[in-house]
């Protein structure tokens, strides 16, 4: 539950394409009388698909799991590569690090106590033989990762389905904005025999055009289905606009 500024909502790069005008025409051209003002169904709409939308872009740019799973196996090979190069470091390296332990920092001198010598080791070498063990595990780790997500197939259109869940997310959204700022049901209409007709009606005509507006489309794929899916996810839990355009809705 969250409260929402509205000017805020004008910077979203999808909600701030929904203005006054849009509604009003829509309004005009329906012949509806709206149980809201226009303001409220502009904002209302506006938070609506702010909500909807929040991870429209990530799912965009969002990479395939067989590519994750490539750059994880990279990642894996450059740590292992990282490691094998410390733990088989030739003698020159090996000295230089024992000497700058001992020698190169504020440690004990103990070379005339061979007793404490014996079992004593400057922290910082002590230290850094656990990063270089360390490197080891992550590197299986990076590699365990990889095959978690070959483990995980993808459906060819992933993204497709992805954004299609948007879409249904846009319509839950939109059915109380609906169904509170017009007085009608968020329903299909259809023929007796149980066939839509070709515009759905008043309530999938406003859907098309805030998802047009909002996402710069022509066109909604599925739009029975959209919608259909949509009504069946409101009537087992409705989403509620609170007084100060703040929404409760099932996780």
């Amino acid at each position: 539950m969250k409260d929402w500024n509205a000017k805020m909502l004008l910077a979203h790069p999808y909600a701030a394409h929904i203005s006054r005008e849009i509604i009003e025409k829509f309004v005009e051209h329906k012949n509806l009388e709206p149980c809201k003002s226009l303001e409220w169904i502009c904002l209302a709409t506006r938070v609506a698909v702010h909500f909807a939308t929040h991870s429209l872009e990530n799912i965009k740019a969002k990479k395939s799991n067989s590519e994750l799973k490539a750059e994880f196996e990279q990642l894996s090979n450059r740590i292992a590569k990282l490691h094998n190069e410390l733990f088989n470091k030739d003698l020159g390296i090996h000295d230089s690090v024992w000497e700058y332990g001992w020698f190169g920092r504020d440690e004990p001198n103990m070379m005339g106590e061979p007793d404490r010598f014996a079992n004593y080791e400057p922290p910082v070498l002590r230290r850094m033989n656990e990063a270089i063990t360390e490197l080891d595990w992550l590197s299986n780790f990076m590699r365990d990762v990889a095959g978690y997500l070959g483990n995980n197939v993808q459906q060819p259109r992933w993204r497709d389905a992805e954004i299609r869940a948007v879409r249904i997310k846009l319509a839950l959204f939109l059915t109380e904005v609906f169904e509170t700022g017009f007085g009608k049901p968020a329903t299909l209409n259809k023929w007796d025999d149980g066939t839509p007709d070709l515009a759905f009606g008043i309530w999938s005509e406003f859907y098309v055009l805030v998802h047009n507006v909002s996402f710069r489309k022509s066109r909604v794929p599925d739009l029975e289905g959209v919608l259909s899916e949509a009504r069946k996810k409101y009537l087992a839990s409705p989403v509620i606009f609170l007084e100060n355009f703040s929404i409760e809705y099932p996780p």
